[in-house]
């Protein structure tokens, strides 16, 4: 039912967004095009193949447009490369698909759009009709609707006005008039909301949940690759009329806990289908795009910070430090310190016991073809250095970087039974109260990755600031050197907004040179500094890949600045006070290089100029 949500992560394609005032419409502009069917008539007229997996080429001689309100946003991962657009009258609803992460940092969710649809097709993926393009699946060898390249896309996209959210239309439905429709493919892409509902506590297929299973979706990766997979929970209504919320584990949201089963609310969501074999039951999954769909419900389930001793001591900071039990009560994605030892790892498996290493010698765990992995991904700490039960032990995650390469027991059996003091995110892994994005540990007086305790912070007013909070900015992106083959190098990422760099793209490696230069920024004669937050992964030379310049003389020359921390994982780590000369006026450039032999990922946010 949910294997929709899990098609292929990779190759995440992210763009910039369409700048305002361009390719923007009127709505008597937009009434004006011709000819203009209804997503109604347009998917009665080309919907002609009722088979689960259908190709319709709309081959018009002229343009043949639709025109709807995106009700959808990516914002949270649970929605991946395709949009739902509606008819904004009568809530009609058509899913296309589309070749591109972070839609919704380009394609706002209430942004009202036109299509030009010919030369696309309208076919059936697994019964449900989506706009895209046509598609050979080499493993099932048939014709099926495929994702539309974006540059494809964009050229038969124009915008109507300005984003609206109040006007996007949600019909409110029981369970019941649902269920009574599940063969009914108007009703599929609706937005609806189902009110009065709790989660049952129950799976997709109707069976108990333990307690470590009542989260959306499991883990999406444990430090080197995914693990997770897409997840139904049911609801119920106080008649015993049942349903399912899918959820993707790329979801943001995919590892916090469901509402208790004594907990009642309204659900907003998209209804969606799929059946893939002729066999087999049709079934309708609701898929919700971010927590706040769940109306009414205490989405995070999981008890407030302590302040007993029974539920444990600290308060997470570097001086008092959380003990296990304490940072095992709190799990409110908050980032701290927590004081433990390191007891042992986990292969591959929280509830396989055979998984559970507690001695030497410890084990890489299974790469996804199978082969072992020569270093350890996580760690297992506990109050006593001779803790060797799942009651007592805590996981925590080790990214990629200084802190794994230090800690890892397959590579540091030594650090076994060690005292560490480790900075990270407190929040569930491996479906239990964990530890993640460990920036920092401490080891007999050494530390290892970035304190942020030590970080120096700039001192003076913000005389300039871009967050990268909705778009590219106030930045602009000038590429030296970019293969035919790529589009951009520079992108806006929607997920965790920031600006994102990469070379690497649907599985190539492309030598690039890209610089994300800054507007001119007044000094007025005066010296000032600079710091900005950055992340990063796949690195081959830290100091060739990601470069930091400046200019005072409006490009003619540029000086380059040295990074004092460099990001070594996905997690954002400051980069230190960078300290910028007198002068009028300076620019600035985020400086990107790929080769063909290695191309990691950049991404920058919260740049910030004081005076």
């Amino acid at each position: 039912m949910v294997a929709m949500l899990g098609l292929g992560f990779t190759a995440c394609n992210t763009f910039e967004p369409v700048p305002k005032g361009e390719n923007v419409l009127t709505s008597a502009e937009a009434d004006a095009l011709s000819p203009m069917m209804s997503i109604a008539d347009f998917k009665t007229t080309f919907d002609k193949k009722d088979t689960l997996f259908s190709l319709n080429t709309i081959d018009t001689e002229s343009p043949l447009y639709i025109r709807g309100r995106v009700v959808t946003t990516d914002e949270s991962g649970n929605i991946y490369k395709y949009l739902v657009m509606q008819d904004t009258e009568t809530g009609d609803a058509l899913k296309v698909s589309i070749d591109a992460g972070s839609l919704s940092g380009a394609i706002p969710m209430g942004q009202e759009i036109v299509i030009n649809c010919k030369g696309l097709t309208l076919g059936r993926y697994a019964g449900q009709v989506q706009l895209g393009v046509e598609s050979f699946n080499d493993e099932k060898l048939r014709v099926e609707p495929g994702r539309i390249p974006y540059p494809y896309f964009n050229e038969r996209l124009q915008f109507v006005g300005n984003p609206n959210e109040e006007k996007i239309y949600i019909e409110e439905m029981t369970i019941s008039e649902m269920n009574s429709r599940k063969d009914d493919p108007t009703l599929y892409g609706r937005l609806i909301c189902i009110k009065d509902v709790h989660f049952t506590g129950l799976g997709d297929e109707g069976e108990k949940l333990s307690e470590a299973e009542k989260i959306f979706a499991p883990s999406t990766f444990n430090g080197t690759y995914n693990v997770g997979y897409p997840q139904a929970r049911q609801i119920a209504d106080a008649a015993g009329n049942v349903a399912y919320v899918s959820t993707s584990e790329y979801a943001r949201f995919a590892e916090q806990p469901i509402p208790s089963s004594d907990q009642w609310g309204d659900v907003v969501a998209i209804v969606g289908y799929y059946r893939d074999k002729a066999d087999a039951e049709g079934e309708l999954q609701l898929t919700i795009r971010t927590l706040t769909d769940l109306k009414g419900f205490k989405v995070n389930n999981t008890p407030d910070t302590p302040d007993t001793p029974s539920q444990g001591e600290g308060d997470g900071s570097k001086e008092n430090p959380y003990n296990v039990d304490a940072a095992k009560n709190v799990q409110d994605g908050s980032k701290a310190w927590i004081k433990a030892y390191i007891v042992g790892q986990v292969t591959n498996d929280w509830d396989v016991a055979s998984d559970m290493q507690y001695d030497a010698p410890f084990t890489g765990g299974s790469n996804t073809d199978g082969s072992q992995r020569t270093y350890g991904t996580n760690l297992l700490i506990a109050a006593d250095a001779a803790a060797n039960t799942t009651a007592q032990v805590m996981p925590v995650q080790l990214p990629s970087g200084a802190v794994r390469m230090a800690l890892n027991l397959v590579e540091n059996p030594d650090m076994d039974s060690k005292e560490v003091l480790l900075y990270g995110t407190l929040t569930k892994y491996f479906g239990v109260p964990g530890v993640k994005e460990v920036t920092c540990a401490i080891v007999d007086g050494t530390v290892y990755g970035v304190d942020p305790t030590t970080v120096v912070e700039p001192q003076g007013s913000v005389i300039f600031e871009e967050t990268f909070a909705s778009s590219m900015g106030q930045f602009t992106a000038d590429n030296k050197v970019m293969d035919d083959a790529m589009t951009y190098v520079w992108s806006y990422d929607e997920r965790y907004k920031c600006a994102k760099a990469s070379g690497y793209v649907s599985g190539t490696r492309y030598e690039t040179e890209s610089w994300l230069v800054s507007p001119t920024i007044a000094l007025n004669g005066k010296p000032a500094t600079l710091s900005f937050e950055h992340a990063a992964n796949y690195i081959g030379t830290a100091t060739e890949e990601m470069r930091l310049f400046y200019t005072t003389d409006g490009g003619a020359n540029w000086t380059e600045l040295a990074i004092p921390t460099y990001a070594t994982s996905w997690t954002f780590v400051p980069s230190g006070v960078i300290e910028l000369p007198a002068a009028q006026n300076v620019q600035i450039a985020f400086v990107y290089n790929s080769t063909t032999s290695n191309a990691c990922t950049w991404e920058v946010k919260n740049v910030k100029v004081y005076q």
